[in-house]
């Protein structure tokens, strides 16, 4: 069987040139031949291909232009696609294939994940409580500063200071 990458590079530079070899009479004389020679059966099924399409497979690309009848396959339409769709799955696999995530296996995982979860909600929750406390407890000193009469500290209105120089202040 011929590498990959032989394949891929026939492909990339001279598809133009094998459609044009297709519908060339030199195609046409090598395909008859193997048909005379082989009979119209497919290699793979056995199935009687008279009065059918057959198709005639190319095993390999490497001497593409120049096959030799050894380099060439009578194949059903079926067998043909099976055998397009192999190599095309295969590089469609590659192309797709994504990292996977570490599932938890056992209940113990499952009820790990499950608390770290719980966990970080309770966290969330209790940064919310903080900020909202630091807002009261820094509009609380706000106006208390007000009450006497500082309106700025360091030439920095009041309401744009921290909650630690609010405190500082105070003190």
């Amino acid at each position: 069987m011929e590498s990959k990458s032989s394949r891929k590079i026939f492909f990339i530079k001279r598809k133009k040139e094998y459609l044009k070899y297709l519908n060339s009479k030199e195609w046409k004389e090598k395909r008859d031949t193997v048909l005379k020679l082989r009979g119209r059966s497919c290699e793979r099924c056995k199935a009687n291909l008279k009065g059918k399409i057959a198709d005639i497979h190319h095993k390999t690309y490497k001497n593409i232009f120049n096959e030799k009848l050894d380099d060439l396959e009578i194949l059903c339409r079926k067998c043909h696609k099976k055998e397009h769709n192999k190599k095309t799955k295969k590089k469609k696999l590659r192309k797709t294939k994504q990292p996977k995530t570490k599932q938890p296996k056992t209940k113990q995982e499952l009820n790990l994940k499950e608390k770290n979860k719980i966990l970080l909600k309770k966290r969330k929750r209790k940064l919310i409580l903080q900020k909202n406390k630091d807002k009261k407890e820094k509009e609380k000193l706000i106006s208390e500063l007000r009450k006497r009469n500082i309106q700025s500290i360091n030439n920095v209105r009041i309401s744009y200071c921290t909650l630690n120089q609010l405190r500082k202040i105070k003190l």
